[in-house]
């Protein structure tokens, strides 16, 4: 540690430390969990993919800054630290201005990742699902950038950013830190509420429709740690720039789970499809030869029989969809027509063959007909 002090100092950052710990232990696992489901799934790598492992890099460079941090005097009074090397507040500072990029970063790719999985999920036929979705990511995007612009033009000169003594302006931090976690929640309601409307809609029982809105809600619960984001900076930043090591900590505390939850809840469905993939390649091993039998026995007695409702119905969602959704909801389902109608998949259509072989005597005796 670069820092020389007694043991009894006062010190807020060791739980700090734990915290990071922890953090890139979980998310580090659920990413590679969510890995792994698209092998045993088989199911196709898309942009929803992409931002999540993306997400899981920028949150991996934050915890490191933090950590690094802690060696120049997080968690410390900063007269403390001052005491000890006065650079070390200034080398903290600079540690502290490079991990809000990453922080933003890791805040708004998961948003992007959730809107691709929408998109994925749902498909683009429904007009104004699209529009929103376009509408969100505009809403994200935006966010993002207009952060990290906010964060390059916070103090002129911009060195005074981590030597506050030099002359220049800077922003309100208090505003600026309110506002971006103000904006950010709204945008997480705004993507949570988007999918409502199409799982209350679909032609499942009210158990399953609950069941899949309890899933899409755990795939994206980041709006209540946004929320505590909030209430942290109202308790926390106003006395950050009298004491900045010392008051960080308690603002870390309530904003790192809130970058490691987002990260964690986008991978919901894929760990509930590797679940459900496990367990029913398991079922199956096991009752192979009971199926094959019974299947034989089926196909026997279904001969020459009308084809059921059930037989005959195509869904309207493609194979992917479909794939996803009984994943989650354990259910085949469909999304319900519109007032204009929605194309059938090709790949969706079955096409039903009564083919029938007659002897030439018997032809002749019912007419040739």
């Amino acid at each position: 540690m670069s820092l020389d002090l007694p043991d009894n100092t006062p010190d807020r950052g060791q739980g700090v430390v734990i915290l990071c710990i922890i953090i890139i232990a979980l998310t580090t696992l659920v990413t590679i969990v969510r890995i792994i489901s698209k092998f045993v799934t088989r199911q196709y790598w898309w942009w929803d993919d992409l931002f999540a492992v993306l997400a899981l890099l920028f949150e991996l460079v934050l915890l490191s800054l933090i950590l690094v941090w802690r060696n120049y005097g997080l968690g410390y009074h900063a007269d403390v630290v001052a005491t000890n090397d006065p650079r070390h507040l200034t080398r903290g500072a600079q540690y502290l201005y490079v991990a809000i990029f990453f922080f933003d970063g890791s805040v708004c790719l998961p948003k992007l990742s959730a809107l691709f999985f929408y998109a994925r999920i749902f498909g683009t036929n429904n007009r104004t699902f699209k529009i929103h979705l376009y509408i969100a990511g505009i809403l994200a995007t935006s966010w993002l950038l207009s952060a990290w612009i906010s964060t390059l033009l916070e103090c002129r000169p911009l060195a005074k950013v981590w030597s506050p003594m030099l002359p220049g302006t800077c922003t309100d931090t208090y505003s600026w830190y309110l506002a971006t976690a103000v904006l950010s929640s709204v945008i997480d309601l705004y993507i949570l509420l988007l999918p409502v409307r199409l799982i209350w809609t679909l032609r499942v029982s009210l158990r399953r429709r609950i069941y899949v809105l309890i899933t899409f809600f755990m795939a994206y619960s980041v709006i209540v740690l946004s929320i505590c984001r909030i209430v942290a900076i109202v308790r926390t930043v106003p006395d950050m720039p009298s004491n900045l090591t010392w008051e960080m900590p308690i603002y870390l505390y309530w904003v790192l789970p809130e970058v490691s939850i987002s990260i964690i809840s986008i991978s919901v469905p894929s760990g509930l499809a590797l679940y459900k993939a496990i367990a029913r390649r398991y079922r199956t091993n096991g009752r192979y030869s009971v199926d094959s039998r019974s299947q034989d026995t089926n196909r026997a007695k279904g001969r020459g029989q009308p084809p059921t409702k059930n037989s005959s119905a195509s869904t309207q969602i493609s194979t992917e969809q479909d794939s996803l959704i009984r994943v989650i909801a354990d259910t085949d389902v469909s999304r319900p027509r519109s007032a204009r109608g929605e194309d059938i998949p090709f790949e969706r259509i079955t096409v039903l063959t009564d083919i029938r072989v007659e002897s030439q005597r018997a032809k002749e005796e019912t007419g040739g007909v």
